[in-house]
């Protein structure tokens, strides 16, 4: 029983990956739309989007599909 417990780091690493991914698209998403309306793209918003997606990239880097035993 105790050997298919999933480990309590591994999941918070997981959802934290995960809702860091949810932002960093979101926030391209939105810096994507004010480029294509033609308003180009301000400094702060794409500063904050290539943030996002390099912490998405650092808590999801050499993850494991499932925590060894």
């Amino acid at each position: 029983m105790s050997g298919n417990r999933i480990v309590w780091w591994w999941e918070a690493r997981l959802i934290v990956a995960f809702v860091l991914w949810f932002l960093a698209f979101e926030r391209l998403w939105e810096l994507g739309k004010l480029v294509t309306s033609g308003r180009g793209f301000e400094l702060p918003a794409a500063a904050n989007a290539v943030l996002l997606l390099t912490l998405a990239i650092l808590a999801s880097w050499r993850m494991p599909s499932y925590p060894s035993r």
